[in-house]
């Protein structure tokens, strides 16, 4: 896409491609702006033994531009991560007898996310009846952009309505067997195999009945 045409869609407010030449045109933060001017981001993940896709998740938050990054994560792991990301607050959140977040922990998440300007939810989950119960107590108070990850897609397949009041401002970055298992939770026919021949439109049947 020529220079002149993507910044004007850009301008325009219209989808791009993300290319590392469209990279390169994003300008680096005015002289005298602190942080906050470049936004803010909370990533609700990991576990007591699933620290890592919470670090990548926030080291790449930082690379693509986010001024305050906040990390929310269990509390066995919190220490090593806030030394890991120095850039970052690093919340300690109440773990399970598993080491998953705790749903106890809704509350302090809903303080973190109301000075955020987009949240992700779900990076080094790996229990879906513990996502979804955390998940279920977290996702009603959000009013801003949500980016559900993996594991927390669930909470979709299990409340199919859960992210209406978000008015589209939802995203889910899933692999074909997590939409398939979201898109097929309660229905039958519905399998991996479906989702991987035709991932595009398998998006578009989840984004219509969510």
């Amino acid at each position: 896409m020529p220079a002149d045409l993507s910044g004007a869609r850009r301008q325009a407010g219209e989808p791009a491609e993300i290319t590392p030449s469209l990279l390169q045109e994003w300008p680096l933060p005015a002289p005298g702006k602190d942080k906050e001017s470049r936004g803010r981001l909370l990533v609700l993940g990991g576990t007591a033994s699933t620290p890592g896709a919470v670090l990548l998740a926030g080291e790449a938050a930082l690379r693509a531009g986010a001024g305050k990054l906040q990390i929310a994560t269990a509390a066995p792991v919190a220490s090593a991560l806030a030394v890991a990301v120095p850039e970052a607050l690093v919340a300690p959140l109440r773990t399970d007898h598993a080491g998953n977040v705790a749903s106890s922990g809704a509350g302090r998440i809903a303080e973190l996310a109301e000075g955020a300007d987009a949240v992700l939810l779900g990076p080094g989950f790996s229990d879906v009846d513990a996502t979804v119960g955390l998940l279920t107590q977290v996702v009603p108070r959000l009013r801003c952009p949500l980016v559900l990850d993996a594991l927390a897609s669930a909470y979709v397949g299990r409340h199919r309505d859960g992210l209406a009041h978000l008015h589209g401002r939802a995203i889910l970055t899933v692999n074909p067997a997590e939409l398939a298992q979201t898109l097929g939770a309660g229905q039958e026919g519905v399998g991996q195999e479906d989702a991987e021949d035709d991932p595009l439109d398998s998006a578009r049947r989840l984004a219509g009945e969510a």
